[in-house]
């Protein structure tokens, strides 16, 4: 309970009442009774005294009774006292300041709370008013700035700013709040804060409230994770130039090494000499193969890997990089058998070359690893029609050393490879999964991989590639080989199966057996009367056995003749022509196509016509008085030799210069009429003096300023060791027609030759020749 002024008595406030005792009496009015009644006592013993009578008991008696009578008199006029009464929202007064009064104590103790709190807060806090004053400070603004909150109080103060400007005046243009940071001069040397600025309506009028954070280890921080950044950033760059020079560098000579096994391979050479070059050009292979994994991982990490959209046609690809493969699977007895599902589309968009790339890693890490049995290379499809899209799956299953869990955690990383790829001292970078994973990816898929050790490993890539318009009639229909019984009389189970496979799939009735156990299945299948039209055997058995079972097979039948197939592997196929003797017109070489096994085995398959003869040199490229003429700008003494020996096998004319200068000299003196216009340009992209790529933008200009199109101009192919893309763009935005990397081979620039050089018969040189000639 409290005391609220005088001769008033209040109880604490309860929730919804408040009881209040209040003694009020008339106060004037009792006074001046009070003052009466004790004047007339008073006067009354004035009076007695004044007489010096004596009083006697019964004059006690008589003044007593009259002073009690005043006395009552006195008291019956007094109010009656008031009574205690509970006030339930009284307005009055008392109860009204009671109100203000506990407001005001409970606006101080929310005061000291909030101050409390704001004191213990880490962050600076600062009020300011419209004069920029210092209405308030907690003790962290304190502490760092070294002040003491009753000297700065009603001041301006501004901290020092070294760095990150000043801070903009918030008004009603920029919000109600800001965020900006400085570094600062404190007490504790300079600090990089962390402002936010916010306005606070108040009784006085509007005030910006600060609060400052210590940020100048998260800036210290980001510095340094920048500097790294920039760090890395600038290794990599220098990374990428290196491996850019190192390849031009490697490939250059790489180049002089396979054109001159490829040239070699073409002279007269005994057996062991023919051995030695084999190696010699197995060895470069393998080692621009390394070269060319470590530029496609440096490309990704680079970021600088771009794939092409163009139409291919997805069986010819897998078919090219599994035939590649071909012989080293031969050399091993390995059976490499694939196949296409029926739901495959023949023309798709995307990157040829890296969905190439993908079958090649996989085929080969799987023939790597495969000693007996073989690889099986399935082709599946799902179509996306919302998006225009199919999804590919190529899977690899092998029969080799197989994958354990522990395998599987490392086997896409980069530089690393099984445990029992390294026991067995199995070569590689551990580049290839690595990147062929990365390339999956890119084109919206992935690689997983499964396998038990010693049993084999699957491998299963996907990738989303686009449906084209130009899709063709799909020739592996259900019933495409209705009537047909074939008996595959063979040892490799796993081939076998395959095939077998892939003719039931197109309505053919297929028996299957080991060879030794051909004619009791012959026997077994006369005796159901199921008569056999094609009989499949290998070409490494006996050709008379085969002979002879082809013999056995036509005497049990009656009801037509049956044909005979043998299937050779690219080692053996010197035998065909003694299997041929003994009956057997049709060959199939391994890895079989499945395009070509059905046309084998179809009803409509018809002897073609013989192919059209070789035409030679001469036929190809015009007689000897039209002969092409192509300008080799080359600087390497090496590839110039290769370039020139391809060139004139290819039935052209080579014009050597040996940079870009000559070139363009060559050039302008052929459009001069000094010799004979050229019909193709050769040219090397780094040369002393004019480099290929000014060379070729001051031949394109020659044409401009004698009034030509530099179109008409002889083509201009781009010879370089630079295997980068970007590489590519730079050569076609010279000016050049066309881009080929180094190391080429005769192939290589034969197909190049073919496509700009078709007939010299059919180039019109007048075109290229200047108004003056």
């Amino acid at each position: 309970m409290k005391i609220i002024g005088p001769l008033q008595l209040r109880y604490p406030p309860q929730a919804n009442s408040a009881q209040v005792v209040s003694i009020q009496p008339a106060l004037p009015r009792r006074a001046a009774l009070h003052v009466l009644a004790l004047t007339s006592l008073i006067l009354m013993l004035a009076g007695l005294i004044l007489l010096q009578a004596p009083i006697s008991f019964a004059d006690c008696m008589l003044l007593g009774g009259l002073a009690a009578g005043l006395f009552a008199m006195h008291f019956s006029l007094l109010p009656a006292p008031p009574a205690v009464t509970n006030t339930n929202g009284t307005d009055t007064a008392a109860h009204e300041m009671e109100r203000l009064q506990d407001a005001h104590w409970q606006l101080s103790e929310n005061e000291a709370r909030y101050r409390d709190l704001l004191d213990t807060q880490q962050e600076m806090i600062v009020r300011r008013n419209s004069e920029r004053q210092l209405v308030f400070v907690n003790k962290s603004f304190c502490r760092v700035f070294g002040l003491a909150a009753s000297s700065v109080l009603g001041q301006t103060f501004e901290p020092v700013i070294v760095d990150g400007g000043k801070p903009p005046a918030l008004t009603k243009g920029n919000g109600n709040s800001l965020t900006y940071a400085t570094l600062t001069e404190t007490d504790h040397g300079r600090r990089w804060i962390a402002w936010e600025d916010q306005v606070v309506a108040t009784a006085t009028g509007l005030e910006v409230q600060s609060t400052g954070r210590d940020v100048t280890q998260e800036r210290e921080a980001e510095a340094l994770l920048k500097e790294a950044r920039d760090q890395a950033e600038s290794a990599n760059r220098a990374k990428s130039r290196f491996l850019a020079a190192m390849s031009h560098e490697i490939r250059t000579p790489m180049n002089g090494i396979l054109g001159m096994v490829s040239l070699l391979s073409d002279t007269a050479q005994n057996a062991e000499q023919q051995t030695y070059t084999n190696a010699v050009d197995q060895s470069a292979r393998a080692l621009l193969a390394l070269i060319d994994e470590i530029l496609d991982f440096s490309k990704i990490e680079a970021g600088k890997l771009e794939l092409v959209a163009e139409t291919f046609s997805l069986q010819s690809c897998v078919q090219r990089a599994i035939e590649l493969l071909s012989p080293r699977a031969a050399e091993k007895a390995l059976d490499l058998v694939w196949s296409f599902e029926p739901d495959v589309p023949r023309f798709v968009v995307g990157d040829e070359a890296r969905v190439r790339q993908i079958v090649l890693n996989l085929v080969s890490n799987a023939v790597k690893f495969t000693d007996r049995g073989g690889v099986r290379i399935s082709v599946k499809a799902q179509e996306e029609p919302a998006k225009k899209a199919v999804v590919v799956s190529v899977h690899v299953e092998d029969t080799g050393i197989g994958l354990s869990n522990e395998d599987m955690k490392t086997l896409f990383r980069e530089f690393e490879q099984a445990d029992a790829a390294v026991a067995r001292r199995q070569g590689g970078t551990g580049l290839g999964l690595a990147i062929s994973k990365r390339l999956a990816r890119a084109m919206g898929g992935d690689i997983a991989a499964s396998g038990i050790p010693g049993k084999g490993a699957t491998f299963i890539a996907h990738f989303r590639l686009g449906i084209t318009s130009e899709e063709a009639a799909d020739a592996r229909g259900s019933n495409l080989l209705n009537g047909v019984k074939a008996l595959l009389a063979f040892n490799r189970t796993f081939e076998r199966n395959q095939m077998a496979t892939q003719l039931e799939r197109s309505g053919a009735l297929v028996v299957q057996c080991d060879f030794l156990d051909s004619k009791e299945a012959i026997r077994c299948s006369r005796a159901a009367s199921k008569e056999f039209t094609h009989l499949v055997v290998d070409g490494d058995e006996d050709p008379l056995s085969c002979g002879n079972l082809l013999e056995f097979m036509r005497a049990a039948q009656t009801s037509g003749p049956v044909a005979g197939m043998v299937l050779f592997t690219i080692l053996a196929r010197t035998g065909s022509s003694a299997h041929k003797d003994n009956g057997f017109q049709t060959s199939l070489m391994r890895p079989v196509r499945p395009e070509l096994l059905l046309q084998r085995f179809s009803a409509q398959d018809r002897p073609k016509a013989a192919p059209e003869t070789e035409l030679s040199h001469e036929d190809k490229f015009g007689n000897s008085q039209s002969r092409a003429r192509v300008l080799i700008a080359e600087d390497n003494d090496i590839n110039a030799l290769l370039a020139r020996r391809v060139i004139e096998k290819a039935g052209c004319d080579p014009v050597m210069v040996s940079n870009g200068n000559e070139a363009v000299a060559a050039i302008r003196s052929s459009m001069q009429g000094g010799q004979p216009a050229f019909d193709l340009v050769l040219m090397d992209v780094f040369m002393p003096g004019l480099d290929g790529l000014d060379a070729t933008r001051a031949i394109r200009d020659l044409y401009r300023e004698a009034g030509l199109d530099p179109a008409s101009g002889p083509p201009i192919i781009a010879l370089t060791a630079n295997a980068f893309a970007e590489d590519r763009e730079r050569c076609l935005a010279s000016g050049m027609n066309d881009y080929l990397a180094k190391p080429f081979d005769a192939e290589h620039l034969g197909a190049l030759l073919r496509r700009w050089v078709p007939n010299c018969q059919s180039i019109d040189r007048a075109k290229r020749s200047s108004p003056a000639a």
